[in-house]
């Protein structure tokens, strides 16, 4: 991948994360809701780290999820530590891997969100955060588990994101090219 089209997806990834981090922030709802809507942010993030990780910087990531927590009223860094370290193993996997089949794109990401939302809960109930109800977060999950295919569609033909491969990996060695 070039340094301009990275570049360009780089900056892509901020702006699109900006316009969702708006949008969740706008009252659209005043009533309390007993159910929980997936999060398209942490959809997003994820697809970006397995499909395109070279344009997803560290630092660009940190910074989102701290935003995140300070305008979405959360404590601030639990989440934003968890998901970022899972978002580097995200980014680790895809780096590795040979071959990367939607399937086990798919498999890894719900791994990932299993693994922030247990992380935030057992921290923030270790530390006598109060936590939300368990099953409004299992169903949070659930649906963003389920929307990351779509989430996937939306970039995959929206934006030309395709799945990264790694290319020192699938030449044979001892094969000059």
């Amino acid at each position: 991948m070039t340094k301009f089209k990275s570049f360009k997806y780089t900056l892509a990834f901020l702006l699109i994360s900006c316009v969702l981090i708006f949008l969740r922030l706008l009252p659209l709802d005043n009533f309390p809701r007993d159910w929980a809507a997936p999060d398209l942010l942490l959809c997003l993030f994820l697809a970006w780290c397995l499909r395109c990780p070279e344009s997803a910087p560290i630092i660009l990531l940190g910074f989102l999820f701290l935003a995140q927590d300070i305008f979405f009223q959360r404590p601030p860094g639990l989440f934003a530590v968890s998901a970022f370290a899972v978002c580097e193993w995200c980014k680790r996997k895809s780096f590795q891997a040979e071959e990367f089949p939607f399937s086990l794109e798919w498999l890894t990401a719900s791994i990932a969100i299993l693994m922030i939302f247990f992380l935030t809960h057992v921290s923030s109930s270790l530390s006598l955060i109060p936590t939300p109800k368990l099953h409004l977060g299992l169903r949070e999950v659930f649906l963003t588990i389920m929307a990351y295919p779509f989430v996937v569609l939306i970039l995959h033909f929206g934006l030309g994101l395709k799945t990264f491969r790694n290319k020192s990996l699938s030449s044979e060695p001892g094969r000059e090219g």
